[in-house]
């Protein structure tokens, strides 16, 4: 069994990557092909991911959803034309990527058989079950020791600053959203 790690872009797929890579396993070239464990990617490039491989299984890992959408708008968010999803049909370019955000989210974890967080990944949450996954022969201790160490690293993928989405703001314009969001993302946390 292989497994695909993903979620939205900007979800720290680049860290998980570089971390299992460096732990010995073969997980293809991130966002581009499965190893022979597995692959780690955003949505967007599920379809590439797991072209030739059907036997796979999700995990998500996601980010937090401000977090996240601030991060996606220090470039420029892409239409979903799978999700019905389009910039150009929202007023608001924050209230559409937190809108993406839920929207890939809800539908991976529908499919996946193991979530985390970003945050859970970082504070050693995540690690028992991700060894446990691939079969690690590792403890806790050395698999959480190489998580820190590429977080503390520069190869990481960050991009230029930006002012951080104002959460007041997306209550207003959809109060819905912003619970159903956060209720995903709380289900999602170990």
């Amino acid at each position: 069994m292989k497994y695909l790690i993903t979620g939205t872009g900007r979800s720290g797929t680049t860290l998980i990557h570089s971390v299992l890579t460096d732990l010995g396993l073969d997980m293809g070239k991130h966002e581009k092909c499965m190893g022979k464990h597995g692959g780690v990617g955003g949505y967007r490039v599920i379809p590439d991911l797991v072209r030739n491989n059907s036997n796979y299984e999700i995990v998500i890992q996601a980010r937090e959803p401000l977090e996240t959408v601030t991060s996606i708008l220090k470039s420029s968010p892409s239409d979903f034309p799978d999700l019905n999803l389009y910039k150009k049909d929202y007023k608001n370019i924050e209230l559409y990527t937190l809108k993406a955000w839920y929207e890939i989210h809800n539908i991976l974890y529908k499919k996946s058989i193991f979530t985390y967080t970003l945050q859970d990944l970082n504070e050693g949450k995540a690690s028992s079950s991700l060894i446990s996954l691939f079969n690690l022969n590792i403890d806790a201790d050395k698999f959480n020791k190489t998580v820190l160490s590429k977080l503390n690293s520069h190869k990481r993928n960050s991009r230029p600053s930006r002012k951080a989405v104002d959460p007041e703001v997306l209550k207003k314009l959809d109060p819905r959203l912003f619970k159903n969001s956060y209720n995903l993302y709380n289900e999602i946390k170990i």
